[in-house]
């Protein structure tokens, strides 16, 4: 299912009453609830790009854009519209010092120093809202209605990438250090997390216990033991580990709640992988109903395990996985109308108007149909037949006869 949205969105999530929001380019968010689009207008004085997106348990919706945050929420009338927290963050309480282990040898930058930059990832843990650019880490108290703030530049942090909250810890990932932890007023370096020093960690979610999957713009993929701090870069399959650092950029990543493992890049759409890491799909623009192979985000619902929404250039697509169906199209091969599906000796096969297919896995590993032994003439009725010990595929035409299609 392809939709329209903004030219090119950059955050996805789900509020608690299933309806999706996702955030974009020209300064609105979109919000779908299953049957319509609506648009939010953000602030029309300070317009923004959203980058970032979360829901909160109550079903506020917190923004994060460049030079620009605050929430969505109904108002009193029910109609949902946007508060911006901007104009506060002047006024803010400054609490770099509780972050300082030596007070007296920082020197603390005025607050007109002091500026917003680029919110690319937020989280919620409790109470509090984590925004986080490149050098400023904001702090909403949504409970007590309280905006603070951390000067990270004061604190000797340059170029953060992307926040993360998993298993309860806060993750922060800087371009010059590697991993971090957010931990009792502190940004300490994890065990190991200078492995990723001078790699933009794009994407990272949970594997297993204290392990999680980092994913690296243009460095690799790799399983991360944040106790140890061991490093893995053999999760996924050698060859593709390659190609996916080498090639292609890989700036998103979703691990589905059945365990698959999908990683989308900037110009060649997505890469499924299962939860051992083997290789298990290509989905592109020539093989699915996406419009694109730019995927700039991607949103899977922990709670609801058959849903992925995958945003393109100019669109987004409603991917449903983990279902007992398979769909199957011209992109992959079948030509012409299709009357009859069977399975024969571990291989689908169709007949159709334009000859008989079957299934066959592509080097890239995505399921195709090609024509059998050049049968092209029409098709109607397929038999998986048994005489004694012998099986055998019997293809009906309605103008040559029948073939019959043995099991090697």
């Amino acid at each position: 299912k392809v939709t329209q949205a903004a030219e090119q969105n950059w955050a996805i999530t789900k509020d608690k009453f299933g309806v999706l929001w996702l955030g974009g380019e020209d300064n609105f968010v979109n919000r779908y609830d299953g049957t319509k689009w609506t648009k939010i207008l953000l602030d029309q004085n300070n317009p923004t790009i959203v980058r970032a997106l979360a829901a909160d348990e109550n079903g506020i919706i917190y923004v994060g854009g460049n030079n620009q945050f605050g929430y969505i929420e109904p108002d009193s009338a029910g109609t949902r519209t946007y508060k911006s927290l901007k104009s506060r963050f002047t006024t803010a309480s400054d609490i770099t010092e509780k972050f300082l282990s030596d007070t007296s040898t920082i020197k603390l930058p005025a607050t007109s120093e002091i500026t917003i930059g680029e919110l690319k990832s937020l989280v919620i843990k409790d109470s509090i809202v984590y925004f986080l650019s490149d050098r400023t880490l904001i702090m909403y108290n949504k409970e007590v209605d309280r905006l603070s703030y951390v000067s990270l530049r004061a604190l000797g942090f340059r170029q953060f990438e992307r926040i993360y909250l998993l298993n309860g810890r806060i993750i922060l990932a800087n371009n010059r250090l590697g991993l971090l932890e957010l931990k009792d007023n502190k940004i300490i370096l994890l065990p190991g997390g200078d492995f990723f020093k001078f790699k933009r960690c794009m994407a990272v979610f949970t594997y297993e216990s204290e392990k999680i999957v980092v994913t690296t713009l243009d460095r690799g993929i790799f399983l991360f033991d944040c106790s140890t701090g061991m490093v893995d870069s053999s999760l996924l399959e050698k060859k593709l580990f390659k190609k996916l650092k080498e090639e292609f950029w890989t700036y998103s990543a979703v691990r589905l709640a059945t365990g698959e493992m999908i990683f989308g890049t900037t110009d060649d759409g997505a890469y499924v992988f299962n939860a051992s890491g083997k290789f298990i799909g290509h989905w592109t623009s020539d093989n699915l109903e996406m419009k694109d192979n730019v995927i700039t985000t991607m949103y899977s619902d922990p709670s609801t395990c058959s849903e992925l929404w995958i945003s393109t250039t100019g669109s987004v697509t409603k991917a449903y996985v983990n279902l007992p169906f398979t769909q199957f199209s011209e992109k992959m091969g079948l030509l012409g109308s299709v009357s009859t599906f069977c399975k024969f000796n571990d291989v689908v096969y169709a007949a159709a108007d334009q000859g008989l297919f079957k299934s066959i896995t592509d080097e890239d590993g995505r399921r195709v149909f090609t024509l059998v032994n050049d049968i092209n003439s029409q098709i109607f009725p397929l038999a998986v037949s048994k005489v004694e010990r012998d099986s055998f595929l019997l293809a009906g035409s309605t103008f040559t006869g029948i073939y019959r299609i043995n099991s090697n």
